[in-house]
């Protein structure tokens, strides 16, 4: 003896949709025909801000130092003739 059995199953269709507004969260939704469920994910904000870490103090201040240069040097001696006439130059 062969029996035939009828039977059914349902099939499941899963539809990925941008949502409009990232920031507002909505809670899930049971219909008739479908269920609704918002996707959720955890997103890491970086943020950069100024902290004062210390201070640079710049300064100055004279300094003096002896140095010893050497150098050749010449004289030269002018001889002034106060009677009017022409001076005379020497080494």
């Amino acid at each position: 003896m062969t029996l035939g059995r009828l039977h059914g199953y349902a099939e499941v269709a899963v539809d990925r949709r941008p949502v409009a507004d990232p920031v507002m969260t909505a809670a899930p939704r049971i219909g008739c025909d479908e269920i609704r469920v918002p996707l959720t994910e955890g997103e890491a904000v970086v943020e950069k801000r100024v902290v004062s870490r210390g201070d640079l103090v710049v300064r100055k201040h004279q300094v003096q130092e002896d140095e010893v240069i050497e150098a050749d040097l010449r004289r030269e001696r002018i001889d002034v003739d106060r009677n009017g006439g022409m001076p005379r130059t020497g080494r």
